[in-house]
Parts: C-alpha cells; structure tokens; sequence
C-alpha cells in the first residue's frame, strides 16, 4: 500500500531488526510506522528507542485496539498519530501527511 502511495518502503519484520535499520541508515528515514501491540517491545517503547538515534523522527501508530484499550495501556496523548486498522489507502495517506508535516493527530 505504501509503495503504490508513492513512498520509499524499508520494511521490518521485528523491532529488534527496525532498530538496526535505524542505525544503518537513520538520514534516510523520514518516519516510522509501527503497529502499537508487537513481540518483543511494543511500538511506543520502539519509537523511543528510535528516536535516541535520531531525535524528532515522525512517528505513526497503528492498531486495531480501541482509544481506550491502548490508553488503558499506555498513555497516548491527544496529539499521538494513531491509525486505526483496518483503514483504507486514503486513510493511511492522508494519516501519513499530517504527520510528516507535525499537524495534530485529529487534524485533517
């Protein structure tokens, strides 16, 4: 889905292995997508230790558990880029967008 929206893909199969990606390459990478529930370490824990790399990376969350099971959780802040799954091409893109440019989380 990202490829076809038109944007440059490292894929990651395990946390463990995006961090490395980050180490290798970190002035090619814009932003991280990252589910929010995952093995190892979850994906707030993943953007923090990715962001000592490479400070101010814009970060998307995504997931299919509700606003209140992930606050339950975790505190996810009012601006926090979250992406419900499941969501469309547009959704994602238009999520993707906002949150390159730092626009808020709800902003369209």
């Amino acid at each position: 889905m990202l490829t076809k929206l038109g944007y440059r893909v490292i894929q990651a199969a395990r946390p463990d292995q995006a961090i490395e990606i980050v180490k290798q390459d970190k002035e090619s990478i814009d932003l991280l997508l990252t589910d929010v529930v995952m093995p190892q370490i979850n994906g707030f824990e993943l953007a923090a230790k990715v962001r000592e790399m490479k400070p101010g990376l814009s970060v998307l969350y995504m997931s299919g558990y509700t606003d209140n099971q992930i606050g339950n959780s975790w505190m996810l802040g009012p601006d926090t880029p979250l992406l419900h799954k499941p969501f469309t091409a547009a959704a994602l893109n238009q999520k993707l967008r906002a949150t390159l440019e730092g626009k808020a989380a709800g902003a369209p």
